[in-house]
């Protein structure tokens, strides 16, 4: 299973990774309010949040 560190912070961007995952994760932080920076990649695609499960 694939753990990606990211940020939503434009300024912190990995660059290695592809952007679906840094909109994932943007709209992640939006979505729950949540900070969680490290994602797995989830059972029915997608990425999972390690801090809230979501």
């Amino acid at each position: 299973m694939a753990e990606y560190k990211a940020t939503s912070n434009p300024d912190e961007k990995d660059e290695k990774l592809p952007g679906w995952v840094h909109r994932e994760i943007r709209d992640h932080d939006r979505r729950y309010e949540c900070d969680g920076h490290v994602f797995v990649d989830g059972t029915w695609g997608g990425l999972v949040c390690k801090k809230c499960g979501r």
